[in-house]
């Protein structure tokens, strides 16, 4: 309660920016999705908003522009969808009809998560999502076919081994 009545006393004289700490700690799912409504409201008006916070789920649904710091360092910034179309996704959804085993042993994939009729399967370096769905076709029924955006955790964690592997080779 007293998030919400500082977070109020904050945005009620319609700052032209607006600086939020980790504004989701601590808040249940309803008061999450009020705030996000709010900030959508204030973005929508003209406030600038600066969303500090390690939820990249939250920053997938505000934000437009990122900027991605670690140890006090820039790794990574820009549009959101312009950042995420640089990292290829190795993550393909099946739903399908059909035998199970089949799908388990698409060359150059290993299963991630696999129930009746679902499955998440990575990609190895080298195959294409169109080898697997032609693959896939030739024994059981798709009914649904997605190449999984990498999210933005992904795209963090991925980015940050990058730079801790690239510092401890050179030093």
């Amino acid at each position: 309660m007293q998030q919400k009545v500082q977070f109020i006393g904050t945005v009620l004289h319609e700052p032209k920016l607006l600086i939020l700490d980790e504004p989701f700690s601590g808040l249940d799912p309803v008061n999450s999705d009020l705030l996000i409504n709010v900030i959508h409201e204030l973005r929508d008006r003209g406030t600038t908003i600066v969303l500090s916070t390690h939820q990249m789920d939250q920053v997938e649904r505000l934000c437009d522009d990122i900027v991605l710091v670690n140890k006090g360092r820039i790794v990574l910034s820009g549009n959101v969808r312009e950042v995420k179309s640089r990292f290829r996704s190795d993550r393909l959804h099946l739903e399908y009809d059909g035998d199970d085993a089949v799908i388990r042993s698409i060359p150059g994939t290993q299963v991630i998560v696999s129930s009746a009729g679902r499955v998440t399967l990575a990609l190895h370096e080298g195959t294409e999502p169109q080898e697997v769905l032609q693959h896939a076709l030739k024994s059981v029924v798709i009914r649904r076919f997605e190449v999984a955006e990498p999210s933005l955790h992904d795209i963090f964690v991925r980015t940050v081994r990058e730079e801790s592997e690239s510092v401890t080779s050179a030093g």
